[in-house]
């Protein structure tokens, strides 16, 4: 095989791919396969199919989507106490 044939099979021309970052794509079954996308981004999944789902695993998955994070809310009370005096040298005029 000459060297030309097996620069063109091995990498892409740059006036097709400028720039192009590997990135892994993740199938719906949890097969996985890189290829080269626009963005730096590590993976792509691909969304799941609600029809293929059992009625278990789609029971799973809108319970983890619903999931919200419960917010508490806490008083916040100041010890600090603010000293004048300690301030004053840097309020002189000069």
């Amino acid at each position: 095989m000459p060297l030309a044939l097996a620069r063109i099979l091995s990498r892409p021309k740059k006036e097709k791919y400028p720039l192009m970052y590997k990135v892994r794509v993740i199938n719906q079954d949890g097969s996985s396969y890189f290829t080269r996308y626009h963005l730096p981004i590590g993976c792509i999944r691909l969304p799941v199919d609600p029809n293929s789902l059992t009625e278990e695993q789609m029971k799973a998955r809108l319970k983890r989507q619903r999931n919200e994070k419960k917010i508490i809310l806490s008083e916040y009370k100041e010890d600090v106490q603010f000293d004048r005096r300690a301030m004053a040298n840097l309020m002189k005029k000069k």
